[in-house]
């Protein structure tokens, strides 16, 4: 990373050699590197009141899911999980591939998600393979536009409820780009 490039997490100034095909700083760098990308989780992480991440196992579980409350899904895997006990799934057929377009269903996701009512005690739950990249990267994507925050401080925020998130490299830069469409959304209002 040289002078005029800024990390694609932190949106730091700061240099240093890029050690990965996007631009990083040395703290965000160091924080890629010790996560658990080949060791990912598999159990549900709570995210806020009525949004929860995790890999497939959880999806096909309606025990679980009703004792989370959970009603609607958000499905990212390029087939399908049979989810027997929900209705309302938002499916998104993408593969965990650096060249994937993510970005084009940031909006729809953000939608689905923004629809579900805590008075009607509806929760929804966004999953991928591994609950570590792709489903990570739509719950980020959805954080930001929600709070109006940095891309660094949201990708902190959740990996500081589920330690083995790490988007890969091409959903990173599609969230830094959605990240100046989310601070503009919040400036105007």
């Amino acid at each position: 990373m040289d002078a005029s490039t800024t990390c694609t997490i932190c949106d730091c100034q700061a240099s240093a050699p890029q050690i990965t095909t996007i631009p990083l700083c040395p703290a965000c760098a160091k924080s890629l590197s010790a996560s658990k990308c080949c060791d990912p989780k598999s159990d549900l992480t709570a995210v806020e009141d009525g949004l929860f991440l995790s890999g497939r196992q959880v999806a096909s579980q309606p025990e679980l899911l009703a004792v989370h409350g959970i009603t609607h899904i958000v499905s990212v895997l390029p087939g399908g999980v049979e989810m027997p006990s929900v209705k309302n799934c938002l499916r998104i057929k993408v593969q965990d591939l650096p060249t994937e377009d993510l970005a084009s269903h940031f909006e729809d996701v953000f939608r689905f998600i923004s629809s579900i009512s805590a008075e009607k005690h509806e929760a929804v739950l966004v999953h991928c393979g591994a609950g570590v990249s792709r489903s990570a990267a739509l719950v980020v994507a959805y954080l930001m536009r929600k709070h109006g925050w940095k891309l660094g401080k949201t990708y902190e925020f959740l990996r500081g409820k589920r330690p083995a998130v790490c988007p890969n490299s091409g959903f990173l830069l599609q969230l830094r780009k959605y990240e100046a469409v989310c601070l503009a959304s919040v400036s105007k209002s």
